[in-house]
């Protein structure tokens, strides 16, 4: 008898700045230290069964708390206010009682790429492509359904017929030739190729986090300090985390730091200065939104 295939996980990527995420320190403000735990508990038992899911019920919040030693109502309002930050997904919580998440789902893809099958059932999936379809069991994104009624043809002695045919290929040309606008994921690896270079799987999977809860042109601006000091994506991650820390959120909260940041230069203030973007960008328009 042939041995069942692994679902799950052997081990989880964790960041080593899991403690400065926005989101986790929100938890950590309501509801304590004891937070961490849970989390860290919680994703164990997602990546490790399912690999990208796992079902929230009565059963499983009394062998969290046990795990961790506090009460099930601690575990309890924990994974309430996970849900509210965005850490897990609220839609599937609400309909399928799983916790899970995009992130969730798009580490637990890249870890288990070399395995048979490390596809994700359809109706859990929050992935979306390129044309914003979901994502199917086979990896590949799920089709729109067609309409069912038969469209009657046209007789050619119909003089309208070749009117309707002209008409349906000039839309057609118009729909082939116009020019697709490119996704958030495409404008920020586009521009970190161009001005940075080729990113490693690992820091793909990061911008995607950073994508989540922030516009391209907010983590492009980022990675432009970093492309214009002529240093790498360390640099990026470092201005994006302050920013995050510092609720700076828009592309005129970008300026003003900057110009806040001059001013206290001017001033001959001496404390370690932020990184900050330079005024004037070598770079063209269309890539950086200033």
């Amino acid at each position: 008898m042939a041995r069942p295939i692994k679902k799950g996980l052997d081990y989880f990527p964790l960041d080593t700045d899991i403690i400065h995420d926005i989101k986790i320190r929100k938890i950590l403000r309501s509801n304590g230290p004891q937070s961490i735990a849970i989390l860290v508990d919680l994703l164990g038992n997602i990546y490790g069964d399912e690999g990208y899911y796992m079902t929230w019920d009565d059963d499983v919040r009394f062998l969290v708390a046990d795990d961790i030693g506090i009460s099930e109502a601690s575990v309890g309002e924990m994974v309430k206010r996970a849900i509210q930050v965005n850490f897990f997904d609220e839609g599937m919580f609400d309909k399928y009682s799983i916790l899970t998440s995009i992130g969730i789902q798009k580490r637990y893809q890249n870890a288990s790429y070399k395995k048979v099958d490390n596809s994700i059932d359809s109706k859990y999936s929050l992935i979306v492509s390129e044309d914003n379809n979901r994502v199917s069991d086979d990896g590949n994104p799920t089709q729109p359904e067609l309409p069912t009624t038969e469209t009657p043809v046209s007789d050619d002695r119909n003089p309208q017929s070749k009117g309707k045919k002209s008409k349906a290929n000039k839309t057609k040309e118009e729909k082939t030739t116009r020019k697709t606008s490119p996704s958030p994921r495409e404008k920020v690896l586009t521009f970190f190729q161009k001005n940075i270079g080729q990113p490693a799987p690992i820091v793909i999977q990061e911008l995607d986090d950073w994508l989540e809860d922030h516009s391209p042109e907010w983590v492009i601006a980022a990675l432009t300090i970093a492309a214009e000091g002529h240093r790498q994506f360390p640099t990026a991650r470092t201005v994006m985390r302050r920013w995050q820390k510092e609720n700076i959120k828009t592309l005129d909260d970008i300026k003003a730091d900057q110009v806040s940041w001059e001013n206290r230069k001017t001033r001959g203030n001496q404390r370690k200065p932020p990184i900050s973007v330079a005024p004037n960008s070598s770079f063209s328009d269309d890539d950086i939104p200033f």
